[in-house]
């Protein structure tokens, strides 16, 4: 997750971007889980 947020902030430097690391009991997904939204 950490290399994909910095990777993403190299790229793209001037979109805001938030990582949630908040844990959720998740039974459907397993592994790494990520959303994203779009505000224009």
């Amino acid at each position: 997750m950490d290399r994909m947020y910095e990777h993403l902030k190299e790229r793209f430097p001037a979109v805001a971007l938030v990582a949630d690391r908040e844990e959720s009991d998740n039974r459907y997904y397993q592994g790494i889980n990520f959303k994203i939204n779009v505000n224009a």
